[in-house]
């Protein structure tokens, strides 16, 4: 059978196949506590749209909610008028 890439580790079993699907981070945002807003970027249009977002805190039990657009390439968050701590946002595709 005819591949590409595989990368083994020491025991010889396969951890990145060609088949496998590798994210790329297009940027690191900070997101401010209890304010909406979003984030736009181009390579949105490249793949399937990831984020993740950490609380920079540890007493933080809210986080925004978030919702992509993939026609505006943006990603948006809203913490529903509630107030919360600053996360640091890591956002890409995949």
């Amino acid at each position: 059978m005819a591949y590409g890439l595989r990368v083994r580790d020491a025991a010889g079993n396969i951890i990145l196949d060609i088949t496998d699907r590798v994210g790329t981070v297009l940027g690191v945002a900070t997101i401010t506590g209890g304010v909406n807003g979003y984030v736009t970027n181009a390579g949105f249009a490249e793949g399937a749209p990831f984020w993740m977002a950490t609380a920079l805190a540890t007493y933080s039990t809210r986080s925004p909610g978030f919702a992509f657009d993939a026609g505006l390439n943006r990603l948006s968050w809203d913490w529903g008028g509630a107030s919360g701590v600053d996360h640091k946002l890591v956002y890409g595709v995949y």
